[in-house]
């Protein structure tokens, strides 16, 4: 039995060290942490947020300080093009702005932010800095000598009372739940221990709160999962399960992202893509007319992200030229434009060009 406890600090003892290290490569400049295209696993703010046992806020950052801080020998520039947090460029594989820069620290003043919490940044920048909030979702970790004690106590316990075999039907049963189908909406599914005081617990399910109006906690836990107004819990459950949805049109256009936020216990896989029950879109060939370069087809420019933000600045741009239009997605940056500005949606750049007729 001695050796068996010893055994078991041991794995205990290298299992906070690792733990440690896994914080500590994660940079954080007074609030903001590093999100990083050459990690998969922290790649969005989410990924990024959620490891730290936060939420994630947003790129508010709007200067180079924060990446200035992480690379101390970078360049530093400014230009109409990127997006409004600062943000860190080193060549490919990145596009856009960042395909021409290396080891450079870039903040586009004029610009809108056009990657939210969930968009996978390995597209567009090198790096950028994400504010996560203060509230911890996860309970501060325990000293070591703590943990040892609460495993051994958790440890005899299941052995007498099968704890372990209550845990494991648990986790069995949300990864049986059949979800959907929900026509004309497309999903993510997240994950819960469902029961008040435990590590992972998100949001309260109606059958825990009698008497409360029917899945308005789940509903808000969906709109900011999704990063949406428009998102709507469809299944709150007993057994853990937290099913969102959100229409497939909407006004303005809300586009379905190539993956769902991050959830370590998704059965599907952490970053699964959405569940779609949408009707099949076709894609379009725009060709060229008048002055209008090749794939890129007219479009109203005060529709998309950013106007609000940069209105002056493209109305300015509408006066100077005769029409806009807008670039297919994996098509690179339209030629000739006399105005141009990236954007993006769901980690997929794409560009305004505003272009003059012969």
């Amino acid at each position: 039995m001695r050796k068996l406890l010893l055994l078991l600090g041991a794995v205990l003892l290298i299992s906070l060290f690792s733990n440690v290290v896994s914080q500590a490569d994660m940079v954080m400049m007074q609030q903001y942490f590093t999100v990083s295209s050459t990690d998969s696993s922290k790649d969005t703010g989410d990924e990024v947020c959620i490891s730290m046992g936060r939420i994630c806020v947003g790129y508010t950052d709007t200067s180079s300080r924060t990446c200035q801080s992480v690379h101390p020998d970078a360049a530093v520039t400014t230009s109409t093009s990127g997006d409004l947090s600062g943000v860190y460029c080193d060549g490919s594989p990145q596009t856009g702005i960042c395909a021409t820069k290396t080891n450079t620290c870039h903040t586009c003043p004029e610009c809108t932010n056009t990657v939210d919490c969930s968009t996978p940044i390995g597209n567009l920048y090198r790096e950028m800095y994400v504010e996560c909030s203060s509230q911890i979702i996860n309970p501060p970790q325990q000293d070591f000598f703590s943990m040892i004690a609460e495993f051994i106590s958790n440890l005899l316990e299941s052995l007498f009372s099968g704890g372990f075999i209550a845990q494991t039907n648990v986790i069995q049963q949300t990864q049986t739940i059949q979800i959907g189908p929900y026509p004309d909406r497309w999903a993510c599914d997240f994950y819960q221990i469902p029961f008040p005081g435990v590590n992972k617990k998100m949001v309260s399910c109606p059958y825990e709160t009698p008497g409360a109006a029917i899945n308005d906690a789940a509903n808000a836990y969906c709109r900011t999962a999704m990063a949406s107004p428009w998102a709507e819990a469809e299944m709150c459950n007993e057994q853990g399960v937290i099913v969102c949805t959100h229409p497939c049109e909407t006004a303005p256009a809300h586009i379905i992202p190539s993956r769902c936020a991050f959830d370590i216990d998704r059965p599907r896989g952490n970053q699964a893509a959405p569940l779609n029950w949408c009707p099949p879109k076709e894609t379009p060939s725009y060709p060229s007319g008048e002055g209008r370069p090749d794939n890129c087809f007219d479009t109203a420019y005060q529709a998309h992200r950013g106007y609000n933000e940069n209105q002056a600045l493209w109305d300015g741009y509408m006066a100077d030229t005769d029409g806009v239009c807008q670039s297919e997605y994996g098509r690179g940056a339209p030629s000739p434009c006399a105005h141009i500005v990236q954007l993006s949606t769901s980690g997929n750049p794409y560009y305004l060009c505003w272009y003059n007729n012969p």
